[in-house]
């Protein structure tokens, strides 16, 4: 894929930016914006779309917490009322993140498992 281009002119730079006629400023932001969504070179005939970076921590699920939550088609508010813990509580647990024993106990309690049962929702 070669990459867009409206225009052909180069960059106007920065202080000249401000004086350019509407469609210029249009073309300008444009075509920064393909320079920031593409990595290209002159010559290459394909174009690398520059993957996002994702924000925050990201953590692999050590836990099935959102699958058994989805599948009995409770939503995190409700499991955390049947659980006595917060919303956030859940959403960290099935991010990936820690937590304490006391926590993991009443989750696979609120889930309908027993304790024997703990690594069908805790790989850990």
């Amino acid at each position: 894929m070669v990459q867009p281009s409206i225009s052909s002119t180069p960059y106007p730079a920065s202080g000249k930016r401000d004086s350019l006629p509407l469609l210029e400023k249009i073309t300008y932001n444009y075509n920064k914006f393909l320079d920031n969504y593409y990595k290209c070179s002159k010559y290459a005939l394909i174009c690398i779309k520059i993957p996002e970076i994702p924000q925050g921590r990201m953590m692999a699920p050590k836990n099935s917490v959102k699958k058994l939550r989805e599948q009995k088609m409770i939503s995190k508010a409700e499991l955390a009322r049947l659980a006595g813990v917060s919303a956030v509580t859940i959403d960290r647990i099935e991010r990936g993140e820690d937590c304490r024993m006391e926590t993991k106990r009443k989750l696979i309690i609120a889930l309908g498992f027993s304790l024997s049962e703990k690594n069908s929702v805790f790989s850990d």
